[in-house]
């Protein structure tokens, strides 16, 4: 794994690319699939999302519920993450042995 300067920081054909913010209460990683970016918040399903959402400020639980997507309030209780974001490049297959 090494960090990476920028969002547009080239990877490697055998790298991917990660996104991690922090907050005040958790933290959440959103990953590059190809050319999409795909966020997960907790057990619900994913959906891809624009890069200019992973470029921006502050990130908001996003999920899909019933084929709908949602973004989640804060005021209700769901995560945000203001912290700096960070990205990463990481091998393919880093976890085989």
């Amino acid at each position: 794994m090494r960090e990476l300067n920028s969002i547009n920081n080239p990877i490697g054909p055998d790298e991917f690319n990660v996104a991690i913010k922090c907050g005040p209460t958790d933290y959440h990683f959103i990953p590059l699939g190809g050319d999409k970016w795909y966020n997960k918040s907790g057990t619900a399903e994913g959906l891809y999302i624009d890069q200019s959402l992973v470029a921006g400020e502050v990130w908001f639980a996003m999920f899909m519920y019933n084929g709908k997507a949602y973004v989640g309030n804060p005021q209700y209780g769901y995560p945000f993450y203001n912290d700096e974001t960070i990205y990463f490049a990481v091998k393919v297959g880093w976890d085989v042995q």
